[in-house]
């Protein structure tokens, strides 16, 4: 902050985002009126930032302008003292994302292309850039208490402000540990602009991953392609779910052999897609795989996988982990909606728990224990 110069309104665009960010949920800040003087000083640094005072005679900080500009207000000390609203970041103030072509003109011949690839063609397409790595790392820990460093693990590659990049990665558990969920939940946790192309590998018997070649009637490009092409991003995520059923036969090819090049960021940014007759660059593709096991994996494939153990939970992470699944389920359903507002019981969790051990701690299992307890409290609830 001490960097800013009102001479040179450029130079707040790096902080301006933060510190806004830090006043709506910074959790010290609980004095309304604190929050509401803090809020009309960072309302001057926003001015400053559109050059306001960048024709100054001589250089002012602009932390006195700012206490200078806010020194006439006067604020209500009441309980219920309404907050002002934030001023939303100005649209000409907030970096353009980064962007990068994946169809080069020069490698995509224009008259032999599909219709639905054209639009790719020269086109720069946005990165989906992490803006903070912290939290989205604090918040999957939140909801996986029992994979406090496997988390850590699976978002060290991200970086605050820059395009999500992790290198390929394959979540290992038995069946039943929520290893799908936390694909989608950091995807989610991540951006909302953040896609996930789902690949079912245990239905995969040929090599269709890589694409079909354009001479047959079934042509179509490899699945990270059609992940660029659904999402019109550069860095979506390939995700290949149990991985570790694919069909084994070389008749029509296989998913190992098809997916190996893709895991390779150099072969991977001049891939040549058979189907559309094009040359891609699908380097910045995220690749994640689930497994129950890796024992039948070809080697080429363990090499490339960063492979990450899921634990299993234990009994000490049941109340946490209930009580996520009993929001989930009242975003799911407002028949549960009630339900989110009262923890559960004590005697709830033993039951719960006592039923779960037996069940080898499956998170699939714990939703269906929690759904049910939640419907007997309701048919409880209904006879008294």
């Amino acid at each position: 902050m001490m960097t800013c110069d009102p001479e040179r309104p450029e130079s707040f665009n790096a902080v301006l985002p933060q510190v806004t960010w830090l006043l709506q949920h910074w959790s010290i800040i609980t004095s309304p009126i604190q929050k509401a003087r803090l809020h009309d000083r960072l309302h001057v640094w926003w001015l400053a930032a559109r050059g306001e005072w960048a024709g100054a005679t001589k250089p002012v900080s602009i932390f006195r302008i700012a206490e200078r500009e806010t020194a006439s207000c006067t604020y209500e000390d009441s309980g219920d003292f309404p907050l002002p609203e934030p001023d939303p970041e100005p649209e000409d103030l907030r970096p353009a994302p980064p962007t990068v072509v994946v169809m080069p003109a020069r490698h995509a011949e224009e008259k032999g292309l599909p219709q639905a690839w054209k639009d790719l063609r020269d086109q720069p397409l946005p990165l989906v850039v992490c803006d903070d790595a912290t939290w989205v790392r604090e918040k999957l820990q939140d909801e996986y208490p029992h994979a406090y460093r496997e988390i850590a693990l699976l978002t060290q590659d991200l970086r605050d402000d820059e395009p999500v990049r992790m290198r390929p990665t394959l979540l290992l558990s038995p069946p039943g540990f929520g290893k799908t969920r936390v694909v989608r939940r950091l995807a989610e946790v991540i951006s909302p602009q953040m896609y996930v192309y789902r690949f079912d590998a245990a239905s995969s018997f040929d090599g269709m991953y890589g694409g079909t070649p354009k001479g047959w009637s079934s042509a179509q490009a490899s699945v990270p392609a059609r992940a660029i092409m659904m999402s019109k991003t550069a860095n979506p995520i390939s995700f290949v779910d149990e991985i570790c059923r694919a069909g084994e036969s070389q008749h029509n090819g296989n998913l190992w052999s098809a997916i190996t090049p893709h895991l390779e960021r150099e072969t991977a940014a001049r891939y040549r897609e058979s189907g559309i007759d094009a040359e891609m660059n699908l380097s910045h593709v995220v690749h994640i795989a689930t497994a129950n096991s890796i024992e039948r994996l070809p080697s080429q494939l363990r090499d490339r996988y960063r492979v990450i153990r899921i634990p299993s939970p234990t009994l000490a992470h049941l109340p946490r982990l209930a009580a996520i699944v009993v929001n989930e389920l009242a975003v799911e359903n407002d028949m549960y909606a009630s339900h989110a507002i009262k923890p559960l019981a004590p005697d709830e969790l033993e039951i719960i728990g006592r039923a779960w051990a037996k069940e080898r701690f499956s998170l699939r299992k714990l939703r269906r224990l929690v759904e049910a307890t939640l419907e007997a409290r309701d048919a409880c609830a209904r006879r008294h």
